[in-house]
């Protein structure tokens, strides 16, 4: 059997990548997960759990763990002290720095890759305003470039690459020059949802309270036309948007029209029980991929989104959903307006149907497909260069 390992970032919490992660230690059951930093609960309840996962020499440092963020600049150094000379096959799962991992000259290196890392790339402007002028941004900046000079320069190290969206693909080959990249979707639990449930009157808001992903947009628009909507999730933005929500004439808890209703973060179980009993989910959020609207879809539920990104790649305006083209309140109400009112009869057996092209069992045949291939062409490589070795020996 071919000795193969996986390589990730960090494990600090379970979400979008974490779970591609996971997926592909169930598809390669006997590979060791290779990590800068972990957190043993995290994993209690994942295909993680009781399996071999490395940590490097990040994992005993005070405060690496919880505060993974602030040895960014440290990153890279600990990716390439894992030792995978004993591998044949490397896969990293990444989205920022474990793309970077050093493998052996024979050893195959396929790279799913969720983003290249944002914050040194494509939103680099936007942190480097947030860190300030002052001493915290110079160090910022400093930073972000020799993240940006190895990023740059460790893209060589994969054989193959592998995005998890077309919009992923483009930047991959923007930021690093790589002309073939394979496109698979991640892999979405669509098989736990449940679209036959009876529907409610509330829009559906789901996911971590941070600004990018413009959870105002849902609450100014639901506030200001009276519309019911749910907000499944925590995070730092919470307090502002029921503020938001207030301020802009909505009764903040409760249920009925007009009534904004923020009930935390959920359970898997929670969560697939309001998707399937929301009129629909609102996502103003630019996702890479997106996995929330799929499992939305996979309930039954249409989604009212923003049409950029991989959104457009998991909802079909008209048929599984309504996509808006601008991240203002005022498109969100419109496109609200043209849910409810444009004359689509939104089917939730059929939408649940398209939803389901999005798979674990998908996942792993198009995966399986990616590494045979870049096996293939691997081997090719070698033997070109033995053969032109050999022309040139003569």
């Amino acid at each position: 059997m071919m000795q193969t390992a996986i390589v990730h970032e960090w494990i600090t919490g379970w979400v979008g990548s974490e779970k591609v992660t996971g997926a592909l230690a169930e598809m390669f059951s006997e590979a060791p997960v290779y990590v800068t930093v972990y957190d043993p609960k995290v994993l209690k309840g994942t295909p993680l759990e009781g399996r071999e996962v490395r940590g490097s020499f990040l994992q005993g440092w005070p405060g690496a763990v919880r505060g993974h963020r602030w040895f960014l600049g440290l990153m890279p150094v600990a990716v390439e002290q894992h030792d995978l000379s004993e591998f044949e096959l490397v896969i990293s799962s990444s989205h920022a720095v474990a793309h970077g991992a050093i493998v052996p000259a024979h050893a195959l290196h396929v790279c799913y890759c969720h983003t290249p890392m944002r914050y040194a790339w494509d939103l680099s402007a936007r942190y480097a305003h947030e860190a300030g002028s002052g001493i915290k941004g110079l160090l910022w900046r400093l930073v972000m470039h020799r993240l940006r000079v190895w990023d740059e320069a460790s893209s060589s190290r994969v054989d193959a690459w592998v995005a998890n969206s077309r919009y992923v693909a483009e930047r991959v080959r923007r930021w690093y020059g790589v002309a073939d990249v394979a496109v698979v979707h991640p892999p979405v639990a669509v098989e736990r949802f449940d679209p036959t449930q009876e529907r409610e009157g509330y829009y559906l808001v789901a996911g971590r309270l941070v600004g990018y992903k413009r959870v105002d947009l849902a609450v100014r628009a639901c506030a200001g036309t009276g519309r019911e909507l749910v907000v499944a999730g925590d995070g730092p933005e919470r307090k502002r948007l029921e503020a938001v929500a207030a301020g802009s004439g909505a009764r903040v808890g409760g249920s009925g029209k007009g009534a904004i209703r923020f009930v935390g973060a959920v359970d898997d179980g929670e969560l697939a029980r309001l998707m399937s009993r929301c009129k629909g989910l609102i996502f103003a959020g630019e996702e890479d991929f997106g996995i929330v609207p799929v499992e939305a879809q996979a309930a039954g539920a249409p989604v009212i989104g923003l049409g950029r990104g991989g959104v457009t790649e998991t909802v079909v305006d008209g048929s599984s959903g309504v996509l808006f083209a601008e991240q203002a309140t005022p498109s969100v109400t419109e496109a609200l307006e043209r849910f409810e009112h444009g004359g689509v009869a939104w089917d939730a057996a059929r939408i649940a149907e398209h939803a389901a092209r999005f798979s674990g069992e998908r996942f792993e045949r198009e995966m399986r497909a990616v590494v045979d291939a870049a096996w293939a062409a691997k081997r090719r490589r070698i033997a070109g260069s033995a053969s032109t070795e050999h022309e040139e020996q003569r």
